[in-house]
């Protein structure tokens, strides 16, 4: 039996018809409108943007990939696959040519792109309402995550490979090799391409196990080609197949990524908005009698599971579950179906193509147009303070401090971008597992004899870290310190 039963008697639409083509329009601008204008600075709260700007410019400058350590004087040498290679001069670029109001701008477009892609492509499903809602809740449960860093500018990738993928599944064929190309550009902006992977494989495992018995070899060998040649793809990088490798270390970290705010479990105080959104939808589908297959359920609990359990996963629920979910719920509920619509917008023929030419004309000039305002009404955007002591580190290159530092992890990014070679860093990997949980144990206060340990190993000569923390407040009171400069961001130490 076939996976699903048809969907409905009206034949699925190829192509956006009118009010969804216009909606779809009107929705990228005025999301666009909101992120440039009110959401901009929570685009820049994040350290690592720091350091994803300044390997651009090196790359650019010297025409290689980093291979080794370079920006930290703890792992110098030691060796380090850069997996975001092409995000990160997309990001130098940016912020060359319009500083940080570029990498906004950019951030913003790419989230525009995003959630009209989830509309535009629920719209062929469900009914244009309906998609609309999906896509602003899926927007909403996302948003926490927007920041300008290499992850965010996959997002449209994952979009289109996950709605394919479902489609391919629920049509009994493989899917598409056009699909190959997007796998190469996922793996080069963002080392997440392997979720791409996995989930390639759950959705073969469903096409396999509900195929018709007669089609299930042809089925599954179809699917099993895909797969092989979507790993191939994702290795076709500077870096070959180690990135494959690099999921697999970033999840041996173990109990350092639990003092990651990002690798955190989800927390129903301070991740409420999630929790209201996954408790609404449970008791929506209790109320309305959900039934998908077993399968795809797995699908669904499983990329759950990665968001409660890490919470930069819980993006990936906002752009995966839509379209895990509409196949078998337009299926079952038939009030959810779209409906043929008799005026198109973006029909055939002559007049169709200057329609759309005239109508994405038009939206692309308006966000031109908001993309120029914003500088001159947002003038005042840069990074957040907190992960940016520019007086602390101005102070210590006017004093002529030198020497090893040791800073406060989220102050790694900055010093890689003002040319400090840091003691720790967002990266992490290059590091190693025992140096960051060293580290991390560092920061309790029953043991801080190891904290004058790793000092006095890596031949520290100051510090940079933040006021009233743990490590701060040791060497505050430490005879073998003084304290050099404080203020409210970050307070500096030298050796006596």
């Amino acid at each position: 039996m076939a996976a699903f039963p048809p969907e409905n008697d009206n034949k699925e639409p190829n192509a956006l018809t009118f009010p969804t083509d216009f909606i779809a329009l009107i929705f990228g601008v005025s999301l666009f409108a909101l992120l440039i204008f009110f959401i901009n600075q929570r685009f820049l709260i994040d350290p690592d943007s720091y350091w994803h700007i300044e390997t651009g410019r090196w790359m650019w400058a010297e025409r290689n990939f980093p291979r080794y350590d370079i920006f930290s004087h703890t792992a110098f040498g030691k060796p380090w696959t850069n997996m975001e290679w092409l995000s990160q001069i997309i990001l130098y670029f940016s912020y060359e040519l319009l500083g940080w109001h570029g990498l906004v701008i950019v951030t913003a477009l790419v989230v525009s792109l995003t959630f009209v892609l989830v509309y535009s492509l629920l719209a062929r499903r469900l009914r244009p309402t309906v998609a609309l809602g999906v896509s602003v809740v899926s927007f909403l449960f996302a948003s926490n995550h927007f920041l300008a860093r290499p992850h965010v500018l996959s997002y449209p990738i994952i979009v289109v490979w996950v709605a394919a993928l479902a489609k391919a599944c629920e049509q009994n064929r493989r899917p598409s090799f056009w699909l190959l190309p997007l796998m190469t550009l996922w793996a080069n902006l963002h080392g997440a391409f392997t979720l791409g992977l996995v989930l390639a494989a759950g959705f073969a495992f469903e096409a396999t196990v509900v195929a018709p018995a007669a089609d299930r070899r042809r089925i599954a060998t179809e699917w099993a080609i895909f797969w092989v040649c979507a790993l191939v793809s994702g290795c076709i990088t500077p870096y070959g197949y180690q990135y494959l490798l690099e999921t697999f270390n970033v999840l041996n970290l173990g109990p350092v990524l639990q003092q990651n705010g990002e690798w955190r479990p989800m927390n129903a105080d301070n991740d409420f908005v999630h929790e209201a959104i996954l408790l609404v939808l449970l008791a929506m589908a209790l109320t309305f009698g959900v039934k998908i297959v077993f399968p795809r359920a797995l699908l669904v609990i499983g990329i759950l599971h990665i968001g409660l359990k890490h919470v930069r996963g819980l993006p990936m629920v906002a752009l995966t579950w839509p379209f895990m979910l509409a196949g078998p719920l337009q299926t079952q509920f038939a009030f959810l179906r779209p409906i043929a619509d008799p005026w198109p917008l973006f029909g055939a023929g002559r007049s169709g193509s200057r329609r759309t030419i005239i109508s994405v004309a038009t939206a692309a000039v308006v966000m031109v147009m908001l993309g120029v305002a914003y500088p001159r009404v947002r003038s005042d955007v840069h990074p957040s303070p907190n992960v940016s002591p520019q007086a602390a580190v101005d102070y210590v290159l006017q004093q002529n401090v030198s020497g090893p530092v040791l800073n406060d992890f989220d102050f790694g990014g900055y010093l890689i971008f003002r040319g400090i070679k840091t003691f720790i860093d967002g990266r992490t990997l290059p590091f190693g597992r025992q140096f960051a949980v060293d580290y991390m144990d560092a920061l309790q206060i029953k043991n801080q004899a190891k904290l004058d340990e790793m000092a006095d190993t890596y031949k520290v000569a100051w510090t940079l870290l933040r006021p009233g923390s743990t490590m701060a407040n040791h060497f505050d009171q430490s005879p073998r310190w003084r304290q050099l400069y404080a203020d409210d961001i970050a307070v500096v130490h030298v050796r006596r």
